[in-house]
């Protein structure tokens, strides 16, 4: 065992033994090869099943990231571009009026666009419809001209997203994360948008520790998160939202996924794959947006995250989710790290394993 395996495997032990943790993956590679792989913890209460490495987690905007690498690659090969406005692509989008028609895919990828908000009147059954879910946005209005405000496109950026590469590519979001990215990096059993049948009881259950109770569910406004989602959680754990696909929130897979997924961004790749050029990820990985929720944004990625203890900044991309997961490359040390939980609680303990992972291989914290 590496001295890193070591530290994390008991870093970890201990957090699940206090209750910190409950089942946990985590998955680094360093310069192309792995070089932390553990799976622990239980992934189901009930079954007290222990999670391993091919265990999967719902891992909610984790999914963002790779729906971005998809629109990178398909804007690489066709002549779609930033700048083109989603109505050339999808008409019908400007059913909610015209002040619609100068969204652009760069305005949703920078969470700029002003359809940020969840289209009223929805509910678990529609938003596992896909062909719902575009009728509605389409008939949605913008809660601001695009560009003018900023505001987290929690859930409507993978529709948004996933339409426009549906129309162009030909092809659903599934198949092409199946084609574009999980064939390439022997990821096929590992990543998902809208799981098969067959890997249900792979999947892990979701706990969720309310210091003050559940979250506020009023639906009377629009909101990004609206309360017939929530908690969000408690909805990834019933199977019609699993096996539906939802490019921005709905991702199912596991460390191995997010960690190659990533490794794959950086020069030289993984194992002989590399999905973007060195060009490309420099241009989508540079600030090109006001901050949102404190947050860099590049094309789709955020940008140098503060989440470690001592609250230095490395050159990072990526995206992490809902709840602590967490998906990220390191461009300063090509570094790449996927890690999976499925205990939710505020005081999650992931910029304590982030830091202990860099001290271990010797990285800067």
């Amino acid at each position: 065992m590496s001295d890193a395996q070591h530290k994390l495997t008991d870093l970890i032990g201990k957090l699940i033994d206090d209750g910190s943790e409950w089942g946990v993956q985590l998955v680094a590679y360093l310069d192309g090869q792995c070089v932390v792989d553990l799976a622990m913890g239980i992934m189901d209460d009930k079954t007290r099943a222990p999670v391993t490495q091919d265990t999967l987690f719902p891992v909610f905007s984790i999914s963002k990231g790779f729906t971005a690498t998809l629109m990178h690659r398909l804007i690489a090969r066709c002549e779609l571009t930033y700048e083109t406005p989603i109505c050339e692509v999808w008409p019908e989008f400007l059913q909610g009026g015209e002040e619609k028609k100068n969204i652009t895919i760069k305005h949703v990828m920078g969470h700029v666009s002003g359809m940020h908000n969840m289209p009223m009147g929805l509910d678990v059954d529609r938003f596992c419809d896909w062909d719902a879910m575009i009728d509605a946005i389409a008939k949605d209005k913008p809660a601001y001209a695009p560009g003018t405000g900023k505001d987290y496109h929690a859930i409507t950026y993978g529709f948004l997203l996933g339409e426009v590469m549906r129309r162009v590519d030909g092809r659903s979001v599934p198949q092409m994360l199946r084609e574009d990215i999980a064939m390439p990096l022997g990821l096929e059993n590992d990543l998902f948008m809208g799981i098969p049948d067959a890997v249900e009881d792979r999947v892990a259950t979701l706990m969720h520790i309310y210091p003050d109770g559940p979250p506020d569910t009023d639906s009377s406004t629009p909101q990004a998160i609206p309360g017939w989602t929530q908690p969000l959680y408690a909805m990834m754990n019933q199977s019609a939202p699993r096996r539906s696909c939802s490019p921005g929130s709905g991702g199912i897979m596991n460390a191995h996924a997010i960690a190659r997924h990533y490794a794959s961004l950086l020069p030289g790749g993984v194992d002989g794959v590399q999905l973007l050029d060195d060009a490309s990820v420099a241009l989508v990985t540079t600030p090109s947006f006001p901050k949102v929720e404190g947050q860099n944004f590049g094309l789709g990625y955020i940008l140098e995250k503060d989440n470690l203890p001592s609250g230095n900044v490395y050159p990072t991309f990526g995206h992490d989710g809902h709840g602590g997961s967490q998906g990220y490359a390191d461009k300063s040390c090509k570094l790449a790290v996927g890690m999976t939980h499925n205990l939710f609680s505020p005081d999650h303990q992931g910029g304590l394993i982030m830091a202990t992972l860099r001290e271990s291989l010797g990285l800067p914290t």
